[in-house]
């Protein structure tokens, strides 16, 4: 005969000891039991420092119902290093990252290419991270709108050998723009998705709509 144990009449020590071995997604299903597990489970994880552990987003589909909006904070040491092979594709409306010294060429092109709004900020790509990307972007053209904070100023620099096209003028609120020469191009993904591509302040902009 199997007997049960309340969880949260133990010890303390000792309840402790029994979250240390649950797996994540049974904390997280546990933290909604009610508000009472929901405080033992937060209070379980703020004793942890965060540079010693691995920040994993979990989300059932029970718990993602009417969830439009989540933000993640935690400090990363400088030399933290993030293995993009570890996980799956993100796939998000809207992913927004700031201090992204961390998001390589690497990590934006095995996970991010399925969302369709991306703002990275705080990264600084070479020139080859943003030709490397382009050319992911053009075998994968899922991408409606990213932002890339960038060392670069030079568009045909990055475009070399990228088959693209220059464009003289775009819409920005229903008014048309005139360019300067080599300042935007259209590139063209295998689809037949068509973007542009330039620069905005620090940033290198690549956008499937050119009313921007």
């Amino acid at each position: 005969m199997t007997s049960t144990i309340n969880l949260f009449r133990l010890p303390y020590v000792a309840m402790i000891e029994v979250l240390k071995n649950m797996e994540l997604g049974e904390l997280i299903e546990m933290s909604r039991i009610s508000e009472k597990s929901f405080n033992y489970v937060h209070r379980f994880f703020s004793r942890k420092n965060i540079g010693q552990f691995k920040l994993i987003v979990y989300l059932s589909y029970q718990f993602s119902i009417g969830i439009t909006l989540a933000s993640i904070s935690w400090k990363t040491p400088a030399n933290f290093l993030f293995d993009e092979t570890l996980y799956q594709p993100f796939h998000l409306d809207l992913l927004c990252i700031r201090q992204a010294s961390w998001v390589t060429v690497s990590v934006a092109t095995k996970l991010f290419m399925n969302c369709k709004r991306v703002f990275i900020n705080g990264n600084k790509w070479s020139p080859r991270d943003i030709t490397e990307f382009i050319k992911k972007w053009i075998v994968q053209p899922k991408i409606d709108r990213i932002f890339i904070d960038c060392k670069i100023k030079s568009l045909t620099k990055v475009l070399a050998g990228i088959p693209s096209e220059p464009v003289r003028s775009h819409v920005r609120n229903e008014i048309q723009i005139d360019l300067t020469e080599a300042t935007c191009y259209k590139i063209r993904g295998f689809n037949g998705q068509e973007a542009i591509v330039f620069f905005l302040a620090h940033q290198f902009v690549l956008s499937v709509d050119s009313e921007m």
